[in-house]
C-alpha cells in the first residue's frame, strides 16, 4: 500500500514571530553560581559557641508508641452513658431536610 503525504507551506506572519521570540533576561539576572566555591578563611576557623552547640544536638523525644498509648482511649465513662442533651443540641443534630 501506498500512503499520500500531503504537505501544505506553512507561512509566518510578523506578528507570529514577534510571538515566537523570546523575552530574553531581565536586566540585573546573575545566572546560578558555580557548584563549587571557596570557603574563606575564617569560616574554616569558626568555633561554635556552647549555645550553638546545643541547638545542633538531635532532639531527644519519646517514641510516638509510649506517648500516644492509652489503655483506656475507647472507653466511655459512666457519667457520659448517663449524659441527657437539650432539646436545642436534639434540635440541631436532625438532620436538615432538602427539597
Amino acid at each position: 500500500r501506498k500512503h499520500l503525504i500531503m504537505t501544505k507551506a506553512v507561512v509566518s506572519t510578523q506578528s507570529t514571530g514577534e510571538l515566537a521570540r523570546s523575552k530574553g533576561l531581565v536586566e540585573g539576572f546573575q545566572g546560578n553560581r558555580d557548584v563549587q566555591w571557596n570557603v574563606s578563611k575564617s569560616a574554616k576557623q569558626a568555633v561554635a559557641t556552647r549555645r550553638i552547640e546545643e541547638l545542633s544536638g538531635p532532639i531527644m523525644r519519646e517514641s510516638m508508641d509510649n506517648v500516644q498509648f492509652n489503655p483506656d482511649v475507647f472507653k466511655v465513662s459512666e457519667a457520659a452513658k448517663k449524659a441527657k442533651c437539650s432539646a436545642r443540641t436534639e434540635e440541631l443534630a436532625q438532620p436538615i431536610v432538602r427539597k
